[in-house]
């Protein structure tokens, strides 16, 4: 393994004083040497700060870059990128927690495939806030081994259709972000957008192993998207017409198309119904038939 092969480790905090500790932790203690690790705060109100500080204190070598004022996660994410010094990047939340050989893992992934595969995945174990085991993001069997296999390759078609990857298990080349711009500020959260505008350009490849715990919180942006009200729904609007712009196959428009009548339940569920008009737009664009059914549907819930 080249000794040049360095990742960074970002992880952005905003109230996860109960968590952090942990999370950068397990970000230092992994068994691949060169790793860099730099922690935002992102204006926490709890006592997150004085909890990064006292890791600090142990390892300087940590960057941290304190926000002000709250910038969310794509603001915070770029401004740390522009920092970053690693061949490869992984975007950890302060309340999820690494495997020591997550990094390991991922370069001799990487190493095993060509400069066209971008992204790379692994497994999860979902826990709750006091660390109670909850489930796999893939099943495994009695060997710990997925027991079915998710994509790999191109994933576009996959991703735009329905949300099946957790991002905590993802390590990224740094070449993607650059290419990319690194996320879209202009997003409430950062997950579908990148998933979408990368893997129309790189490849993805799968780690058969569970290297990352999920912490799942009614608090965290994934734990909101089900919830009333959450505007994270304007940011699927928008990247639901970027995956428009995208798709250059039948498969991948049918993909689109499934997309948005989840989205368009996923509005009447959630009370947002302000947001169905949106989406009504974009399925007309791609099906006149798939319109019609779910603009009469929808109507009670419209008025």
């Amino acid at each position: 393994m080249a000794s040049s092969d360095v990742v960074t480790i970002i992880c952005i905090c905003h109230n996860h004083e109960s968590f952090v500790e942990e999370a950068l932790l397990s970000a230092l203690n992994q068994s691949h040497e060169e790793v860099e690790c730099i922690v935002v705060d992102d204006a926490s109100t709890d006592n997150s700060v004085d909890v990064i500080l006292k890791v600090l204190e142990q390892h300087p070598s940590v960057k941290f870059i304190q926000n002000k004022e709250n910038q969310g996660n794509c603001k915070s994410f770029n401004r740390a990128l522009a920092e970053a010094s690693g061949d490869y990047i992984i975007d950890l939340a302060a309340d999820d927690i690494l495997h020591t050989d997550r990094v390991l893992a991922g370069i001799e992934t990487f190493q095993n495939h060509s400069e066209e595969y971008g992204v790379n995945y692994c497994n999860a174990l979902h826990i709750n806030s006091d660390g109670h085991e909850l489930g796999y993001q893939y099943d495994v069997d009695v060997n710990g081994l997925a027991k079915r296999k998710p994509p790999e390759g191109d994933v576009f078609a996959d991703l735009v259709a329905r949300f099946w990857l957790s991002a905590p298990t993802m390590m990224m080349r740094r070449k993607v972000l650059t290419q990319l711009g690194g996320y879209d500020e202009s997003l409430s959260y950062e997950d579908f957008d990148f998933w979408v505008r990368s893997s129309r350009e790189f490849k993805y490849c799968y780690t058969d192993t569970v290297l990352i715990r999920k912490r799942d919180l009614k608090s965290s942006l994934a734990g909101k998207q089900t919830q009333r009200g959450n505007n994270h729904i304007k940011t699927n609007i928008k990247v639901c017409g970027k995956a428009m712009q995208l798709a250059r196959t039948a498969t991948e428009m049918q993909a689109l198309r499934k997309r948005l009548r989840f989205e368009i339940r996923n509005c009447v569920k959630t009370g947002n119904k302000v947001y169905i008009k949106e989406f009504l737009s974009l399925l007309k664009k791609q099906s006149y038939t798939d319109y019609i059914l779910y603009y009469v549907a929808t109507l009670p819930w419209r008025i």
